[in-house]
């Protein structure tokens, strides 16, 4: 890695400080990676990719940083020193490749020494490849991935065809973002929201957490760990399009108010919290490569007995409302007014959620077909985690779990009744949604 005394240094920003002393404090804080691996058919121009990487982190500052944690700070390196990891097997040795793989998708980074993006490339035939990139949570969210790869292939194809790149003037990197948004937060931004949480949380501040069929006790003797359970429901956010359209409300809107209504329905709760991550970008940071989301919850008063229409709309006030407050990771602004989220009870489970849209940036590889194998991203974790995933109408509804406090057949039950509620409303949006989900057997 390129060292010279042209490094510049910032603080880090909220989120990567948080980030970082949850790493630092527990051995066992998981080390949280972005992964994507895709498909190749077709001959790589490995020169073009070497020469798109340092392009790319020419571009982007946060794919020449590194961390110091004594103090905390991330320095920004003048040069890239990213390189491709070339791997070959033939087309006999797959199971060799595929470990090849795991083993590129799950290597920790040094923070202090390393450059926290990996790509590599493992052929298994002359014209067969898995490309595979690694981005580490402090440098990156998944919002970042589309940029990558969206960026990745407009240097790529500038090479390999002579023409000129036209990407995006980036306004703001995440060194400079981090100045900024800790002078905002001294001069009285992390108080006015901190007094918001305060309030929206109670005192002490909590998450809701739910009795759902299923949870257990953790248990040492069961091994901890994360799967997931999918349903395919292929054109479901067309299908909510109309919804949508009536109500003025966004997809993410109809969809987190209909895991609302599911847990009103599976717990007989009123008081609904549902954690969900926030993009937490500006104009000046739309085409930057950082760590700028954070988690917030949006808590949200369900009546089993309401409309889904009129839970809907309740939904889009308490969105409203919360991004309007969520320029600061939510921990941090409580602790600025001496306040903190209760622990998990453990007996008990929170719950996450996301709208995920595949990016397909990379299908637009000069001279090659390429197809998104696999992607991971557990920057986010929760005991019991719903996702939608909508990807060009192929799309399908995915609960996560934790092993060690879900049994599969209660998690599997209830992404069907989960699935056959959205169907169910979209259908009779005005009637009671307990009478809703009775006669769609959800």
């Amino acid at each position: 890695m390129p060292r010279n005394g042209a490094n510049r240094t910032y603080p880090l920003s909220l989120s990567q400080e948080r980030l970082l002393r949850l790493r630092l404090s527990s051995p066992d804080f998981p080390q949280r990676l972005i992964q994507a691996v895709y498909h190749v058919r077709g001959a790589v121009d490995v020169d073009a990719l070497n020469a798109a990487l340092e392009a790319l982190s020419r571009r982007h500052e946060a794919l020449r940083t590194v961390f110091s944690t004594q103090p905390p700070e991330q320095i920004v390196h003048p040069s890239p020193g990213i390189v491709l990891e070339e791997r070959e097997f033939d087309d006999q040795s797959l199971e060799e490749a595929l470990a090849a793989l795991d083993e590129i998708r799950c290597r920790p980074f040094d923070l202090t020494r390393e450059f926290l993006l990996r790509a590599a490339i493992v052929r298994t035939t002359d014209a067969e490849a898995f490309l595979v990139l690694v981005v580490d949570h402090l440098i990156a969210d998944g919002y970042s991935l589309e940029i990558l790869e969206r960026d990745l292939v407009a240097f790529y194809n500038a090479f390999v065809t002579g023409s000129t790149t036209r990407l995006a003037e980036i306004g703001l990197q995440p060194g400079p973002f981090a100045l900024r948004e800790r002078e905002l937060f001294e001069a009285g931004r992390g108080q006015e929201i901190g007094t918001y949480w305060r309030r929206r949380l109670g005192d002490p501040p909590h998450v809701a957490e739910y009795m759902i069929s299923g949870v257990r006790r953790r248990s040492a003797t069961i091994a901890s760990g994360y799967a997931h359970q999918r349903l395919e429901s292929p054109g479901l956010v067309a299908e909510i399009g109309p919804l949508t359209a009536a109500l003025h409300l966004s997809p993410f809107m109809v969809l987190l108010a209909s895991v609302n209504a599911l847990l009103a329905l599976e717990t007989a709760d009123s008081t609904i919290d549902v954690i969900s991550p926030v993009a937490n970008r500006s104009l000046a940071t739309r085409a930057s490569v950082g760590c700028f989301a954070h988690p917030l919850v949006f808590r949200t008063t369900v009546d089993a007995d309401a409309s889904f229409t009129d839970i809907a709309l309740g939904v889009r006030d308490v969105v409203v409302d919360t991004l309007s407050n969520g320029d600061v990771p939510l921990r941090v602004a409580l602790a600025r007014v001496g306040a903190s989220l209760q622990p998990p009870s453990g007996v008990a489970t929170r719950v996450f959620f996301s709208f995920l849209k595949p990016s397909h940036a990379l299908q637009a590889l000069h001279g090659v077909t390429v197809s998104r194998s696999q992607i991971d991203n557990e920057a986010w974790f929760e005991n019991l985690s719903l996702s939608v995933v909508s990807d060009r109408g192929d799309d399908e509804l995915v609960v996560g779990y934790d092993t060690a406090r879900f049994e599969r057949e209660p998690v599997q039950g209830m992404l069907e009744r989960w699935h056959a509620l959205v169907h169910a409303v979209v259908e009779r949006p005005s009637a009671p949604i307990r009478t809703v989900a009775q006669v769609a057997g959800a």
